[in-house]
């Protein structure tokens, strides 16, 4: 299951899947289950 993560303007900032590290911004987005 994907987790969408929304800017405050409501535009899409990132996807993260599980067990992946996203480093589409600055800051490192870590999916469930990640090892």
């Amino acid at each position: 299951m994907a987790y969408t993560i929304n800017k405050t303007d409501g535009t899409i900032l990132a996807s993260v899947n599980d067990g992946v590290l996203d480093t589409t911004s600055s800051m490192s987005l870590i999916g469930r289950n990640y090892q």
